[in-house]
């Protein structure tokens, strides 16, 4: 697989070659919006550039076009002629409508023969990038750190409950610049996916839980916790750690979604597992502790 190739278009389109010998097939792809509102930052692509395909062997090559050249275009059509591929249309990179009739001549043999332009060197940045490294930085990140202080490190009172509301604080921040770039990223069908309606209700459930802290009932006044502190307490837990566990679940579905190279899905699940392993071993630890010394599960302090 030619990496990085093609650049990120949209409305681009796509014909067979003609061939000789029908087990032998090629696609061309052409054209194709670069520049979009979610895309920060990409290499545009030569004009004299056109994308081959290989479905048997599913890989693809950068070929150079000679002769005169079509403006660059989206949304127009292409189709596939016995001399070639037809292509009509479009709209131009300003917007403008165009009308004119080009032919791409040639088979698959003389696509093969073609001089290649050579690997891809271009970058792109995009909305949705940063939409997955906020939400990392914020669900896969701070916010679990958060929560892992405020049930293993209790005994570093008030040190622990501090740290606890700097990291949720910060990390909804970055959920939150995280939701809007997801949201500006995809125009339409925001809920078609598991993602994003698992998302929303994890960043619904986040939200409320600074809101639900300030209406934290109060203790009695010799320390023992009333019926509608107990309540709160469980549901703050409760909520909270579902919100955290669905995260992790989402951003694993992300990454399949974005189609990411092996390297980050390694790095990611790699990560998760360290996360999973982390939380393992510390339960197993609480639990240990709690049974040598007869306490049970540590209530929330009155801060």
């Amino acid at each position: 697989m030619l990496s990085q190739c093609a650049t990120p278009r949209m409305y681009s389109a796509m014909a067979m070659l003609p061939s000789r010998d029908p087990s032998i097939r090629r696609a061309v792809l052409y054209g194709g919006r670069e520049k979009t509102g979610s895309i920060l930052y990409t290499t545009e692509a030569p004009s004299n550039e056109i994308l081959i395909f290989d479905p048997d062997t599913n890989t693809w090559s950068r070929k150079k076009i000679e002769g005169p050249l079509p403006a660059k275009r989206f949304g127009h059509v292409m189709t596939t002629t016995p001399n070639g591929i037809i292509m009509f249309g479009g709209k131009d990179v300003k917007g403008k409508n165009l009308n004119d009739l080009w032919l791409l001549q040639g088979n698959v043999t003389d696509a093969d023969q073609t001089s290649s332009l050579g690997e891809c060197d271009s970058f792109s940045f995009n909305l949705i990038m940063l939409h997955g490294i906020f939400m990392f930085i914020g669900w896969g990140v701070l916010l679990q750190l958060g929560a892992f202080l405020a049930r293993y490190y209790r005994h570093k009172d008030p040190w622990w409950f501090k740290m606890h509301r700097a990291l949720q604080v910060v990390g909804l921040l970055f959920t939150i610049a995280g939701l809007a770039c997801g949201i500006v990223s995809v125009p339409f069908g925001h809920l078609k996916f598991a993602h994003s309606i698992i998302g929303l209700v994890v960043m619904i459930v986040g939200l409320l839980q600074p809101l639900n802290a300030l209406f934290r009932p109060h203790k009695f006044p010799d320390g023992s916790r009333t019926i509608k502190r107990i309540i709160w307490e469980w549901y703050h837990k409760l909520a909270g750690r579902a919100a955290l566990i669905l995260a992790l679940i989402n951003i694993s579905l992300g990454v399949f979604l974005a189609v990411m190279p092996t390297v980050a899905w390694a790095l990611w699940f790699g990560y998760l597992g360290l996360v999973c392993l982390t939380y393992i071993a510390m339960e197993v630890k609480l639990r240990m502790n709690k049974r040598k010394t007869g306490s049970s599960d540590m209530a929330m302090e009155n801060q």
